[in-house]
């Protein structure tokens, strides 16, 4: 979302609130990744992981990238796992699976065992963008107390949500 598609729709002709603007945006993209689930936008993120029994890449959406999978050794340094060693299974929520011929490391006593670097991003389009926008709206009308968002916009996300079972 931009500074001047949010501007267009509140109807803001100047620059004088492009700061306020741009914190509000922000939070409506926030504040609808945690409702669907996901991302929205191409973004970097880096999750660690205290097994490497299970590792769902939640809260990501749609995965553009793997940039780097590493585990702890016991001297607390990060070692590369090399993609030959692994695959992307790109369901909802995606997740890593280890090949049978992956050797898990010995057991160390870090919380963070597992270390992945990723890119994730969906389009702001459909629902999600006309829930940002009137989220962006209301938020920008109602500086003071914003309002919760209507069980109507609540709707309108929900063709973007990923449901954990």
């Amino acid at each position: 979302m931009t500074t001047a598609i949010a501007k267009s729709h509140c109807r803001i002709d100047s620059s004088d609130e492009d700061t306020y603007l741009v914190d509000i945006i922000t939070r409506a993209r926030q504040e609808s990744e945690g409702l669907c689930g996901r991302r929205f936008g191409s973004q970097s993120w880096r999750l660690t992981f205290d097994a490497f029994d299970s590792v769902k890449l939640i809260g990501c959406g749609s995965i553009l990238e793997i940039t780097k999978v590493q585990y702890r050794i016991a001297d607390g340094t990060w070692v590369d796992i090399s993609p030959s060693q692994y695959e992307l299974i790109s369901t909802a929520p995606a997740k890593i699976e280890f090949f049978s011929s992956f050797s898990t490391p010995a057991t160390v006593e870090f919380a963070e065992k597992l270390l992945v670097d990723l890119k994730c991003g969906d389009p702001l389009d459909g629902g999600a963008r006309s829930w940002n926008l009137l989220r962006i709206a209301s938020l920008f009308e109602n500086r003071d107390t914003p309002p919760e968002p209507s069980e109507f916009m609540t709707h309108l996300l929900d063709a973007q949500r990923i449901t954990l079972f």
